[in-house]
């Protein structure tokens, strides 16, 4: 987690375009929220045209970027502002740059109720969280118990 999930019309986008956009999503959240790269999934949506609707009107110039996250909780306000300016800076060049109207959200689900491959994430545990970061994958351990 992250989950990014990309709403855009067909054909908006080409393989290239949607490895560059994942790569650029990647490189935001590897280093502006300190995450293994496979914490982050992208996900691509082509809507056919006249499937968009803003204010009643058909759009199909229309992207619409959904995230939750999990990984790191961003508690203060100057956090999520920085997490949505790196977002929209990252996204700039395939958004905005190309004519496109948008919107971006975050959302957080509480980490209680996130698992990666049946796994507890060490968010708390620096150590074993360096370790998921260095080897990119999760790894077992120990979770503590709690009261």
């Amino acid at each position: 987690m992250p989950y990014f999930k990309i709403s855009t019309p067909i054909g908006a986008y080409t393989d290239e375009d949607k490895q560059a956009i994942a790569k650029a999503i990647t490189d935001a959240c590897t280093l502006y929220v300190q995450i293994p790269a496979f914490f982050v999934n992208v996900y691509f949506d082509e809507i056919a045209p006249n499937n968009t609707y803003t204010g009643g009107e058909s759009r199909d110039n229309f992207v619409r970027i959904m995230a939750d996250t999990s990984a790191r909780q961003m508690p203060t306000a100057e956090m999520r502002a920085g997490a949505m300016s790196v977002l929209v800076e990252a996204m700039r060049p395939f958004i905005q740059d190309r004519g496109y109207h948008s919107e971006i959200n975050l959302d957080e689900t509480p980490l209680d109720l996130w698992r990666v491959d049946g796994i507890v994430a060490p968010v708390d545990s620096p150590e074993i969280f360096d370790r998921w970061i260095k080897e990119n994958r999760a790894v077992p351990w120990e979770v503590p118990q709690t009261a």
